[in-house]
């Protein structure tokens, strides 16, 4: 969790600085909504559609990103699409 919680960071715009001033453990992208959906809002805000429904999330739009990911709550599949697409997204920086 600890890699995935630092990737969605960086995504977000976190240092190296300042992951020297900050716990991972601090960061609640996959325990809480409210830290999740800012990330879904910056994939939006680049373009893409990300859609939820019940178990399942897909993201796609610009750029030929694309992301679906099913899981046991819509929270969780939305967290797992999230870290899909940002390593996709990374692979085609």
């Amino acid at each position: 969790m600890k890699k995935e919680t630092k990737l969605i960071a960086e995504f977000m715009g976190f240092t190296d600085e300042a992951f020297e001033r900050v716990n991972l453990l601090t960061l609640k992208y996959n325990t809480s909504w409210d830290w999740l959906m800012r990330v879904v809002e910056k994939i939006e805000d680049m373009g893409c559609e990300v859609v939820m429904n019940n178990e399942e999330c897909t993201i796609s739009g610009a750029n030929d990103y694309y992301a679906e990911s099913i899981g046991k709550s819509r929270r969780g599949a939305t967290y797992n699409a999230v870290i899909e697409f940002i390593n996709e997204y990374n692979k085609k920086k």
